[in-house]
């Protein structure tokens, strides 16, 4: 009988299973350096996509704020600093007193808040709230400073009531200069016919004098709330003001009102379109006579603010009420049963055309108080023309 075909295997010995444990050793080292390769990869992406971020936000103009539990930032990029969204606090950083509410509030895009008061900037403040994990939850705000904005919208608004007061005073103007025609015909006729009676055409000059002097000023008026051509001329505001005054002192003393003027020794000289600052002023010294009660006072004053001169007329009568201020220069729209509305929207006007200003606050007097400001250098719209007038 033969032997068999092939010979039997040999039995795997203690080398064999070594060897083998090794290659699957090698082959997990190498499994393990990969998966650290790409563990290491992946933290430096999100170093980087960290570093992008934080470098995104610290260039954005609006103020990025974490804020934890407890009210505290945890977390906040350069806007927030210099805006005043956080300031430094002997133990971090705090918010602004008029931030901690909004982190209550969840998503909210309110009305702006004002956290230095009226005259400060304006906040647009949005609030999301966030899950951090077993860290708890926090909230992220986005303050945008949104004055500049606000200041367009009102400019934008200004020059709508503006127009509207144009179109107004346009339809006045034409109603009022047929008559003023008339009465101007008839005084110069009148005045032929009593060249034989001294103190009676005195008295028919007087009244052609006065009407060609209204219609002067209507023109004037039209001209200047359509935003004709404003001309400036360097003029003393003290001696402007005592002349508006002068003219207005019988109707004080009838009233019993003390009209007072404040101004500086010397004058006070800025480039104005003199009739248009004249009006502008009657009308701010009639609306204080108007509301003043009888013994009260009404001051006048004239001086400087740095490149500004101010025109201040404060009252003791009731006053303008916050909720009224941003309408008050309006037209047609007054706090009297019996105002047009006119004669506040002609005071900005003037204002505008000269590159400056009004503004309305509280008297220490008690009643309103209105500043009337134009830059001393002429810095506006108007054109320029002349010498002292």
């Amino acid at each position: 009988m033969s032997g068999p075909a092939f010979a039997p295997c040999a039995t795997a010995g203690p080398d064999a299973g070594r060897l083998l444990l090794e290659r699957q050793v090698e082959r997990l080292a190498g499994e393990v350096a990969e998966a650290t390769r790409r563990l290491a990869r992946a933290l430096e992406d999100k170093d980087r996509l960290g570093r992008i971020l934080n470098s995104v936000i610290e260039t954005l103009e609006a103020g990025v704020i974490l804020v934890g539990d407890g009210g505290r930032p945890l977390a906040h990029n350069a806007a927030a600093r210099s805006m005043g969204a956080v300031h430094p606090a002997a133990d971090g950083w705090r918010l602004a007193g008029c931030l901690p509410a909004a982190c209550a509030q969840g998503r909210v895009e309110g009305r702006p808040l004002r956290p230095a008061g009226d005259d400060g900037p304006a906040w647009l403040v949005r609030s999301t709230p966030v899950d951090l994990g077993p860290e708890g939850r926090a909230v992220v705000l986005l303050v945008s400073d949104v004055t500049e904005t606000l200041a367009l919208e009102e400019r934008a608004h200004r020059r709508s009531r503006l127009e509207n007061l144009g179109r107004a005073v346009a339809e006045i103007a034409h109603q009022i200069r047929n008559p003023l025609g008339g009465i101007e015909l008839f005084a110069s006729m009148l005045i032929d016919d009593l060249a034989d009676r001294p103190r009676e055409r005195e008295i028919a000059e007087q009244i052609l004098v006065t009407v060609r002097s209204l219609s002067g000023t209507v023109t004037h008026l039209l001209g200047t709330v359509r935003g004709g051509r404003t001309v400036l001329r360097a003029s003393d505001l003290v001696a402007l003001v005592e002349e508006v005054v002068a003219s207005v002192r019988p109707i004080a003393e009838a009233r019993t009102v003390q009209l007072e003027v404040a101004a500086p020794a010397g004058p006070v000289t800025a480039p104005v379109d003199g009739e248009a600052l004249r009006q502008a002023v009657l009308n701010l010294v009639a609306n204080a006579l108007d509301v003043s009660p009888p013994e009260a006072v009404v001051r006048v004053t004239v001086g400087r603010a740095g490149e500004t001169a101010v025109i201040t007329v404060d009252d003791a009568g009731p006053g303008v009420p916050e909720r009224d201020r941003p309408r008050i220069f309006e037209p047609f729209w007054s706090t009297r049963p019996d105002g047009t509305g006119l004669g506040l929207a002609v005071v900005e006007r003037v204002a505008l055309a000269h590159g400056g200003s009004v503004r309305v606050g509280r008297s220490p007097l008690g009643g309103a108080r209105f500043e009337l400001a134009v830059p001393v250098d002429g810095a506006g719209r108007a054109d320029r023309e002349g010498d002292e007038a």
